[in-house]
């Protein structure tokens, strides 16, 4: 009897422990998990403030429907730049059903604590429309009118805020922005935010918006990087889906006609002073108070370091129709495999990039590879071949080996921009720049010569200040001679 008791015990534990396997495991294996995006595509800046649009994504798990529990899930977003950020959404209801609050989509990193600062940045050339860097001798400042505006959830009306230019011609125009509890100020360039704000900085020429983040946030609220014409995954147990961001269009620009997004170039930085969206260079800092690339440009192996942020004197070069190689070395601050856009050309000094004479590009996808375009309406140019190399992981080597055909030109200047994922921009201007000539103008000319007279030396390698020495002598005889004719002057005039 006891036997049996044990055995039907012994069935009821297994049978007791099959049921709890079979209740963990078979939801499972029926659980159904969706992720979708509320719009296939945004545009760069949205996250609201400046933009009206919202980020949002849904997450459904049927394992969490009708739980009895308000659960709370992580989803992992990942951007097509590198970047990633992880949100916490919780259920509105007991439906497994799963939404985010807002994501904003940032030119770079652009998450601040209230008492850190943001440093703006606006390049102005007084082009057309626009009103700085009109007198290359003056610092010069950006009226609040043409200068930034910004904004935040808290003070949705915002400020606007003047400019000064970083020095002389240098076209580059800054500000500290700050951030309060307490009030906004556009005398201190002070706006009033809380945690959790979405902030916006807006081109009060372009109209071009980059956004930030105030942290901390809610787990529901959160930023990533993003890049034009790149992606942003969300992914929850293995499962994901993507939204794409659309390409930026090309804005009026400032100065140098037609920066590409944005043409406020936010450079954010933190109460340590770290600079995150130093934009593409090939000489100075976006500051101009440091030179980051020794020989930032190289015609044929001579060497030229880009001192301005914007505008670089150098003598005129001038170059033989035939094959040159052009060499740009870039600084990369994000990693060179940010940076995806080199451009070089020439233009007459009357003219930008928008309008050149020769334009040759190269792009990078999203693979990594490149794409050569060339522009040369003209017929400049003959066979262009380009290279490129990674000196190490913010420096990049580009290199255009150019085949000129036979023409001749006035000086032109030598335009270049370079740009990166993060959407920073970067315009070179260099005079007094380049002059071509065809080689085959110059004539051929036969000359003949007679040859030369042979003349004996008469006293060679000897030193006339020794009494005994052929060179001592002919000093002699020759002012014996000398005095002799005075004499017999002298004795005719008496």
């Amino acid at each position: 009897m006891s036997v049996r008791k044990n055995m039907i015990g012994r069935a009821i534990i297994y049978s007791v422990i099959f049921i709890c396997f079979y209740a963990v495991i078979i939801p499972h294996a029926s659980a159904e998990v969706n992720v979708s995006w509320q719009s296939i595509s945004y545009p760069m800046d949205a996250g609201k403030v400046g933009s009206p649009l919202s980020v949002k994504f849904t997450v459904t798990d049927t394992e969490l429907d009708d739980n009895g529990i308000i659960d709370k899930i992580n989803v992992l977003l990942s951007s097509s730049t590198g970047d990633t950020t992880t949100l916490t959404l919780k259920e509105t209801m007991d439906n497994g059903i799963f939404s985010n609050k807002d994501l904003v989509l940032t030119n770079g990193i652009a998450e601040f604590q209230i008492s850190q600062k943001v440093k703006i940045s606006v390049l102005d050339n007084c082009d057309s429309g626009t009103h700085g860097n009109c007198d290359p001798k003056l610092i010069e400042t950006l009226t609040p009118e043409n200068g930034i505006d910004v904004g935040s959830d808290t003070d949705v009306s915002g400020i606007s805020i003047s400019l000064s230019e970083t020095g002389p011609n240098t076209g580059i125009f800054s500000r500290i922005l700050k951030f309060s509890s307490l009030a906004s100020n556009a005398n201190t360039a002070t706006l009033l935010v809380k945690p959790g704000d979405v902030i916006s900085i807006v081109d009060g020429v372009t109209l071009v918006i980059s956004n930030g983040l105030i942290i901390p946030s809610p787990g529901d609220v959160g930023s990533i990087p993003v890049e034009p014409g790149g992606t942003v995954t969300a992914n929850y147990k293995g499962e994901s889906a993507l939204t794409n961001i659309k390409t930026s269009p090309i804005g009026p620009g400032r100065g140098g006609g037609g920066l590409i997004l944005p043409g406020v170039v936010p450079d954010f930085v933190s109460s340590g002073g770290s600079d995150f969206n130093e934009p593409p260079t090939l000489g100075m800092n976006l500051a101009g108070q440091k030179l980051l690339v020794r020989c930032g440009v190289n015609f044929d192996g001579n060497c030229f370091d880009i001192t301005s942020g914007y505008h670089e004197e150098f003598k005129l070069y001038e170059m033989m129709s035939g094959q040159h190689t052009i060499s740009i070395t870039m600084y990369c601050n994000h990693g060179v495999q940010h940076c995806n856009y080199v451009g070089l050309g020439i233009m007459p000094y009357s003219e930008f990039n928008t309008n050149p004479t020769w334009w040759i590009e190269i792009t990078k996808n999203l693979g990594g590879q490149w794409t050569k375009t060339i522009k040369d309406p003209q017929g400049f140019l003959g066979i262009v071949t380009i290279t490129t190399q990674i000196v190490d992981e913010k420096f990049q080597v580009v290199s255009f080996t150019i085949e000129f055909k036979n023409k001749d030109t006035d000086p032109m200047k030598v335009g270049i921009q370079l740009r990166d994922s993060n959407n920073g921009v970067r315009n070179w201007y260099l005079n007094e720049g380049v002059k071509f000539t065809d080689s085959d103008a110059y004539p051929y000319v036969q000359s003949e010569f007679e040859p030369p007279l042979k003349v004996e030396a008469l006293c060679l390698n000897e030193n006339p200040n020794h009494r005994y020495s052929c060179a001592f002598e002919k000093v002699r005889q020759l002012t014996i001679k000398n005095a002799e004719y005075v004499l017999n002057k002298m004795l005719k005039n008496e």
